[in-house]
């Protein structure tokens, strides 16, 4: 989970969440769930669901990496988030063109066009 985000650590995390005997620590089983699933993950009740769980594994979250580590934990769910909500949104981009009529925009909104020119200037890909 702590690696970045790419398709070597997208088959890691669901080779791992698909191990059997993973559902024997239902903690990790669940962790590895948020990652796995498109739901947008709220850090501040990833860290009170999970903290004590994350610092009582110090050989990963102790020592003077600690911070890091915690650091990169949040980088991770704040590139899941935004790989939801890039999936969300070009659903969301689909239904609209196929809504679209000659007469009417689906996608005319100040919301939809903010949306737009963010993914167009490269904030979202």
């Amino acid at each position: 989970m702590l690696a970045p985000h790419g398709v070597e650590q997208q088959t890691m995390l669901h080779a791992v969440f698909a191990e059997k005997k993973l559902t024997d620590v239902p903690a990790y089983h669940a962790l590895l769930k948020l990652f796995t699933t498109l739901e947008v993950i709220r850090w501040p009740v990833l860290q009170s669901s999970y903290g004590a769980e994350m610092a009582a594994q110090t050989d990963v979250f102790g020592g003077a990496a600690a911070a890091k580590r915690m650091e990169d934990l949040n980088q991770r769910v704040v590139e899941h988030n935004i790989l939801v909500i890039r999936k969300y949104y070009r659903w969301a981009l689909f239904l609209a063109s196929k809504l679209h009529t000659p007469h009417s925009s689906a996608c005319g909104d100040a919301a939809c066009n903010f949306a737009s020119k963010t993914t167009s200037q490269g904030f979202v890909r």
